[in-house]
């Protein structure tokens, strides 16, 4: 008990070299490639997180770029609004002495962008414009209903910078009061807008398209229908009117002030789209910039160069292994096919393996030694049924279970007087190329030969190998044994040799199958009623001269499949129920025009016959049989309805006919 433990302890670690070979193979490739995918991976992650930089470098330099317009407009705003030349003008309402004081200002700011002066002063109807320096023409318009940042720097007297929305559009503004002896009298402002200037500084450091897109458009703007405020560098309508097709709830986060980008496979670019808001804090704008990426391009270089390492590497390692395999496992592999050929009984082959190794060359002598006393040892074991219970996995133990399968019995007709005819090595010689070409027909059709019982076979379909239409397979392997038993009648009489006419059975129905027998020996057969009852049908191909019967019962499985003539309604030996049984004749279609009309006569005289008009059914089997004279069954029932026509069968009579001798 000990050392059986310990052998099972021994078999958990037990391997295939074969199967070790392959899987050490297929470790190195799955290594491999997992390798290339986690490189893959990380760079692509590193290239991903580069193109995230950039985006916010990007969007850090638009709005440092914002920020800087709005702190110069300031600086300069302050200035100018504590300058005392500036403030002794604007008191005294002066415009020309202010202009005069200023244009030296004005030149200089122009310089650096700046692209409005004005000074405003407080009124009874409202804020005016007093004096535009950069358009000094136009003044005395009330501005306070639509620049809230001028009322927001003279109501709160402080100085108030950012974005803001003008007539002309929006700009960087900045308002400072202006005071006298501590007095409001007034406001100045500076502005610069989203001009070509703006987007080419951008463009400077970073190439690409530029668009400013009004997030406030219908909602009590002064140009309420103009989306695109501004733009540079785009050279297609296309891209200028996607710079405001964005998902909704891509637009709901800009103007929750998060800067959002995607990037395009198809166009291989980066859209980015920066949120600006104005004075009040309110998200108005988005900057939108578009520029060819090289991600994809490094991506595609990424998965070429990994692939390409991969590749390599797969196959520097497949080819190491390879050598190793065929130089150390090659005489195993080769001893593991001839086990499974010895497994299958396929013991025809001679072994032939090349072996280096003493103790392989000694394992290649057993198995050839083995393999001999196997080919002997075949010739009285079902080698056929080994194989296919050994293809179907089933367990060669005592089982069985019931099942629905076609059953098949053929027998020689007058075997007993031609083996008294010849020698016992010349008929066993003649049975044996016999039932080699039936069996291999039966096999062919995926049939099981069950045994040998003299000069007869006994087969069944549909076990252990399942089959939806064995019925129909079991009758063309009939068909086909037959085509093939009249080759060899041929063959036999050009070599001076007795011809076999086969007689064959077929029923079809439920049966208890599997293997049957001793605990010393087991048999995979078929039993049960049916199995009877196709053994009587072809013992009854003797009474009625025909070659193939099959029941009923097979003939409902495949009545569309064949051609057949009704023989009789036949009350077996051990049969309680009468039998309809048939002819098999041919597939359906393979008959002559000729034969069919003698088919149809045929049934029409079988239908007299069970009228019992015994004078119209003996006129045409008389007709049918100058025809044929040696048809069987038109012979037997040509004389059952002479007999019936002088001593008539019982009223009770419904067609019938008791096989009691058979």
């Amino acid at each position: 008990m000990k050392n059986d433990d310990n052998f099972k302890k021994k078999n958990v670690f037990t391997f295939r070299l074969k199967g070790s070979f392959l899987s050490v193979l297929l470790l190195i490739q799955v290594l491999m490639i997992g390798l290339s995918i986690a490189f893959g991976y990380l760079m692509i992650s590193n290239l991903k997180e580069a193109e995230e930089r950039r985006t916010q470098s990007v969007t850090k330099h638009i709005q440092n770029e914002v920020r800087h317009r709005i702190y110069r407009s300031l600086l300069v705003t302050l200035n100018v609004a504590h300058d005392p030349e500036t403030i002794e003008a604007f008191r005294k309402n002066n415009r020309e002495a202010l202009l005069k004081v200023t244009s030296a200002t004005w030149k200089q700011l122009q310089t650096h962008g700046i692209t409005q002066f004005h000074f405003h002063k407080p009124t009874a109807q409202g804020i005016v414009s007093f004096l535009r320096v950069h358009k000094p023409d136009i003044y005395g318009e009330v501005i306070s209903n639509y620049r809230p940042l001028v009322v927001k720097c003279q109501l709160d007297k402080k100085t108030v910078s950012g974005l803001e929305q003008g007539k002309s559009g929006y700009g960087f503004r900045a308002c400072a009061p202006i005071f006298y002896k501590d007095k409001l009298i007034g406001s100045v402002e500076l502005g610069a807008g989203f001009s070509e200037g703006f987007f080419k500084q951008l463009d400077a450091d970073y190439k690409g398209k530029w668009s400013l897109v009004n997030l406030e458009r219908g909602i009590n703007t002064i140009n309420e229908d103009k989306i695109i405020l501004s733009s540079y560098n785009q050279t297609d309508d296309i891209s200028l009117n996607n710079a405001h097709l964005v998902p909704e709830e891509v637009l709901k986060l800009i103007k929750q002030g998060t800067s959002y980008h995607e990037i395009d496979r198809a166009t291989e670019s980066v859209t980015m789209y920066v949120p600006i808001h104005n004075f009040s804090g309110d998200y108005v704008l988005y900057i939108t910039y578009e520029y060819k990426t090289q991600y994809f391009a490094r991506i595609r270089n990424v998965i070429y160069i990994s692939s390409l390492i991969c590749f390599i590497g797969l196959l520097l390692s497949g080819t190491i292994l390879f050598i190793l395999y065929r130089q150390v496992t090659n005489p195993i592999r080769e001893l593991v096919q001839e086990t499974e050929k010895i497994k299958s009984f396929n013991l025809d082959e001679k072994v032939n393996i090349r072996a280096s190794l003493f103790e392989i060359k000694t394992l290649v002598d057993a198995i050839a030694n083995m393999k001999v006393g196997l080919q002997s040892f075949k010739k009285f074991v079902p080698s056929q049924l080994v194989r296919q219970l050994v293809e179907s996995g089933l367990e060669a133990n005592a089982s069985g279970q019931r099942r629905e399968v076609t059953i098949f019995f053929s027998d020689i007709a007058d075997f007993t007087t031609i083996s008294e005819t010849m020698r016992p090595s010349e008929l066993a010689s003649h049975l044996s190329e016999y039932f080699n070409e039936l069996t291999k027909i039966i096999m062919e059709h995926q049939g099981t030969v069950d045994k040998y019982i003299g000069d007869a076979i006994m087969a069944f379909w549909n076990a252990p190998v399942e089959m939806n239409d064995h019925a129909k397979v079991a009758c063309q392997a009939t068909l086909k044994i037959f085509q093939r038993v009249n080759e060899l009648e041929k063959k036999w009489t050009a070599e001076g040799k007795p011809v076999f006419r086969t007689r064959i059975g077929i029923n079809t129905g439920d049966v208890v199958v599997g293997n049957m027998g001793s605990e010393q020996r087991l048999n995979y057969t078929v039993i049960g009623d049916p199995v009877n009852l196709a053994s009587r049908l072809e013992s009854l191909n003797k009474y009625y001269g025909s070659n193939i019967i099959i029941s009923q019962f097979t003939h409902e499985k495949c009545a569309d499949d064949f051609e057949v003539r009704t023989l009789d309604y036949v009350l077996v030996k051990g049969k309680i129920k009468a039998v309809s049984i048939y002819e098999l004749l041919a597939e359906k279609g393979d008959i002559s025009t000729m034969d069919r009309e003698y088919i149809l006569y045929y049934e029409e005289a079988i239908a007299y016959y069970l009228k019992r008009d015994w004078g119209k059914a003996i006129e045409i089997f008389e007709r049918l049989l100058a025809q044929k004279p040696n048809d069987g069954p038109c012979r037997m029932f040509l004389t059952r309805c002479r007999e019936y026509n002088v001593n008539p069968p019982p009223e009770s009579w419904t067609g019938e006919y008791a096989h009691e001798k058979k």
